[in-house]
């Protein structure tokens, strides 16, 4: 399997541990295409981690409200 195909793999599963692996170790492409793939992916695991981010936010800021009533 190439990393485009392990990325996206990783990317479904959510499996940080992978991705954090294969972020670390981007190939150097040959082909543009792969280079757009690539590109597509870690701006799509970017957004991914952005919204997981921000919904843990909310749900810390819902536990210090809960807490100070």
């Amino acid at each position: 399997m190439n990393w485009i195909e392990l990325f996206k793999l990783a990317l479904t599963r959510k499996d940080i541990i992978t991705i954090d692996k294969l972020v670390q170790d981007v190939p150097e492409f040959k082909k543009i295409e792969d280079m757009r793939a690539a590109y597509t992916l870690l701006d799509e695991v970017k957004q991914t981690f952005e919204r997981e981010q921000h919904i843990i936010q909310q749900k810390m800021n819902n536990m210090q409200h809960q807490h100070a009533s």
